[in-house]
């Protein structure tokens, strides 16, 4: 089966079992359609552990919070289970942990600009040679400390996944 298809018999299943839709029914299809393009059609057992971190790369550029990218993964992840329980045939295995943190493993945020310090800090940066703007715009893009930036090596990027790998 494709993934659209265990989704849809997800769906149902839900309904037998609550004796009708859930209450977040409309809102569960929608995000399935406007952001599981590249698989939906994919048979189950095809999809690898790869092409959710493309999802993953791809939800976070278009303003979407880490929580709602995980928020989204989990609903994969859900459907994916629900095919491996109706003994079918079996998705590949996917490490998971490595996809969806827990949110206690999230990072805390310990310090926040607000917007005038930000925009301050921006057009400050206006000012620098591009060798500084662009290391300190990658720092606030991606979160990293000083103390990660200055040990990070070409090895440890992974362009062709999109991955950097922070010692």
């Amino acid at each position: 089966p494709t993934l659209s298809d265990v989704f849809e018999e997800y769906l149902e299943a839900k309904k037998l079992r609550i004796g009708r839709p859930m209450n977040s029914e409309r809102k569960t299809i929608s995000i399935f359609k406007a952001n599981f393009k590249g698989i939906k059609t994919k048979q189950i057992h095809q999809i690898d552990e790869k092409e959710f971190g493309k999802i993953r790369y791809e939800l976070l550029p278009k303003g979407r919070s880490i929580k709602t990218v995980y928020n989204y993964l989990s609903l994969i992840r859900t459907i994916i289970f629900f095919n491996n329980k109706s003994n079918r045939v079996l998705s590949q295995q996917i490490n998971w942990s490595e996809l969806i943190p827990k949110p206690s493993d999230l990072p805390q945020t310990t310090e926040r600009l607000t917007d005038d310090e930000m925009n301050s800090l921006m057009l400050a940066l206006d000012e620098e040679s591009p060798q500084v703007k662009n290391l300190f715009l990658f720092a606030i893009y991606t979160g990293m400390r000083k103390s990660e930036l200055f040990k990070l090596k070409r090895g440890h990027i992974k362009w062709e996944n999109c991955h950097i790998h922070i010692p």
